[in-house]
């Protein structure tokens, strides 16, 4: 966090000081303040407001800074162009709807496949729809304290009325939900490489890629697939992980081996 200190001047001559926290990184950002930032991926920057949010004071506080000090306390949104790994969604209610809970723990496997499905298909421009039915797959109503359990069947018709800014935040927050993913399970998001085509498992997380990945996982046991999707997310990708380092592990040996022998 940024310490921030602000000197507003009364009429009368006296001042007040108010010492203030900013947040430096998308892990500290709070959910007011992500929606504030909604307002400028819509397009409708309100700079009083932003700041406003982002230091927890009055717009009144704000409208009385100068020009150089409102440019200064500007500089403390740099971050915001800097995705970074994030286990949350920072907003934890959009529209009546709720989000996962920390580090994906109440998302199934099935509802992880559907939902990176689309935040892919989304930034490859394969399809514009994507972004709606990722924000319903991520929002969904409550079941008691709970998320309604996952559906293949999603109701997109609230996300239309939500504002572009509210709906790119939320492909935004994804974003950096898959960056923590990557960083916790390196092996199953590993980047493809041509010289790596012989690494057994080496799975291809994009678009219908996951499919593949699942009809990995299940193999023969065909009857209890639905088991395998309603599994925790996070649980089958560090098995994964754990999987395809054990066998790139199996590989090396066997070429260490291999090479041995022709030394002789």
């Amino acid at each position: 966090m940024i310490n921030v200190a602000i000197v507003v001047r009364n009429w009368w001559g006296g001042r007040r000081i108010y010492r203030l926290l900013h947040p430096s990184k998308w892990a500290e950002v709070t959910s007011g303040q992500m929606m504030a930032y909604a307002t400028i991926m819509g397009g409708a920057v309100n700079e009083e407001r932003i700041m406003s949010a982002f230091l927890g004071v009055k717009r009144s506080v704000v409208r009385r800074l100068d020009p150089f000090h409102r440019y200064t306390l500007g500089k403390c949104l740099a971050f915001v162009n800097e995705d970074e790994p994030l286990a949350h969604f920072i907003v934890p209610e959009l529209g009546g709807r709720k989000a996962p809970k920390q580090a994906l723990q109440d998302v199934s496997f099935a509802e992880f496949i559907y939902m990176d499905t689309y935040y892919m298909d989304y930034v490859s421009g394969a399809s514009e729809d994507a972004l709606n039915l990722l924000v319903s797959c991520v929002y969904r109503r409550l079941n008691g304290a709970d998320r309604l359990k996952f559906s293949e069947d999603l109701d997109v018709e609230w996300v239309k009325r939500l504002k572009p800014g509210e709906r790119f935040m939320v492909l935004k927050n994804y974003g950096m939900i898959r960056m923590w993913l990557e960083t916790s399970y390196p092996e199953v998001f590993a980047k493809h490489k041509d010289d790596q085509s012989d690494v057994p498992m080496r799975q291809k997380p994009a678009k219908n890629g996951w499919i593949d990945v699942f009809d990995s996982i299940v193999g023969d046991d065909y009857a209890n697939s639905d088991k395998y999707a309603e599994r925790p997310a996070v649980e089958i990708l560090r098995r994964l992980n754990s999987r395809i380092k054990q066998q790139k592990k199996q590989l090396r040996d066997a070429q260490a081996t291999k090479s041995k022998r022709r030394s002789k």
